[in-house]
C-alpha cells in the first residue's frame, strides 16, 4: 500500500486502479483509468465488471486518489461503492475493498465501515440475479430501451 500512496497521493488528476484476482488471491490483471475530469467511479460499473469477468476473476479491489489532499470518502464515493458491491455480489465476485489515497494518507472504505458486510446483505435468490450468456442473448438493446429479442 505504501507504494500506491507514494505514487498516487501527490497526483493532481484523479486516477482509478482496479485490481482483479483469482480465488487464491493471485493477481490476474488490472485496469488503470486516468481522467483529469473524473469526479468519482460513478457510472463506471460495466467498465470495471467486464474485465473481471473476462479474466475469470474471483474478485476485485479499487484504489483511487483525491487530488484535493483529503482522503475522506465523498457521499458519491460511498454510494457508488455500495452499488458496485451489490453488483459484484450478484455477479459472484468478491469486492474486497475501495481505498482512497490523498497525499500521504489512505482510507479503506471497508475498514471505515462504509461497505456492506456480506452477512448483512439482504437475502436474494441467486437464480434471480444471474444473467447467463443464454439469457443475455434473449435480450437486445434498442433505442427504445431493452426488450426481449423478437418483441416489436
Amino acid at each position: 500500500m505504501e507504494h500506491l500512496v507514494r505514487h498516487l497521493g501527490p497526483l493532481r488528476h484523479e486516477v482509478l486502479l482496479a485490481v482483479f484476482y483469482d480465488d487464491r488471491g493471485r493477481l490476474l490483471g488490472h485496469l488503470l483509468e486516468q481522467d483529469g475530469a473524473l469526479q468519482s467511479v460513478s457510472g463506471r460499473y460495466r467498465a470495471l465488471i467486464e474485465p473481471a469477468l473476462r479474466l475469470g476473476s474471483s474478485g476485485l479491489a479499487l484504489v483511487h486518489n483525491h487530488p484535493s489532499g483529503d482522503p475522506s470518502p465523498s457521499a458519491a464515493d460511498a454510494s457508488t461503492t455500495r452499488c458496485l458491491q451489490a453488483l459484484s455480489m450478484a455477479m459472484e465476485l468478491e469486492f474486497l475493498d475501495h481505498v482512497i489515497i490523498a497525499g500521504r494518507a489512505a482510507v479503506s472504505m471497508r475498514r471505515a465501515g462504509l461497505m456492506v458486510q456480506p452477512e448483512q446483505a439482504a437475502p436474494v435468490e441467486p437464480q434471480a440475479l444471474r444473467l447467463t450468456p443464454s439469457r443475455a442473448a434473449d435480450w437486445v438493446q434498442s433505442p427504445g430501451g431493452t426488450r426481449p429479442r423478437g418483441a416489436g
